[in-house]
């Protein structure tokens, strides 16, 4: 059963149930993960074939890193924990809850492979033994500019600079009013 491609598309494998919401599909070597509330499945394009790599979420999925790492938080977001070797491993030391949850943030790696992840309140860098939380303060932005908004969080690595820049939209009503 081949499927056609669509336009510029081209389809790598068919999925014979239907993906809940809030599901994420990401990239990672030669393969795609698949991202659940309940799962994280992987598809290995050469093969064609679906693995289940973890069927026990301590909460839910953040994200994966660029090392493969799967990174979580519990169901009130107190805690964080990484997949590695087949087991969750907890990662809380100097985290807080944020403000919003679930947490779906990209996660980003410097060139000390220190993680880096944005909240709807700030950037938080882990280094390996805990987490430093940098507020907008801490980072020289100011408040929203608008007393009824609120600003999301990016960020992005410039691999030349060896730089992670990080940057804000600022949200009021139903969409974007600005950004810094």
């Amino acid at each position: 059963n081949s499927i056609e491609p669509i336009g510029p598309y081209q389809p790598i494998a068919p999925i014979e149930y239907r993906i809940p919401i809030g599901s994420q599909i990401q990239p990672s070597g030669d393969s795609i993960l698949l991202m659940t509330k309940d799962q994280v499945a992987s598809f290995l394009i050469p093969t064609g074939t679906w693995t289940t790599l973890v069927d026990q979420i301590p909460g839910k999925i953040i994200n994966v890193d660029a090392l493969g790492r799967i990174w979580a938080h519990n169901d009130d977001g107190t805690a964080v924990f990484v997949w590695v070797d087949g087991d969750w491993q907890d990662r809380s030391q100097g985290w807080a809850a944020p403000g919003l949850l679930p947490l779906r943030s990209e996660i980003m790696l410097d060139d000390l492979n220190q993680v880096w992840l944005a909240t709807s309140q700030d950037v938080r860098r882990f280094d390996g033994d805990g987490w430093t939380i940098l507020t907008p303060a801490d980072m020289g932005m100011p408040p929203p500019e608008i007393e009824e908004g609120f600003s999301t969080f990016n960020l992005s690595y410039i691999t030349e600079l060896e730089q992670i820049w990080v940057y804000t939209c600022d949200w009021i009503g139903p969409g974007p009013n600005s950004g810094r």
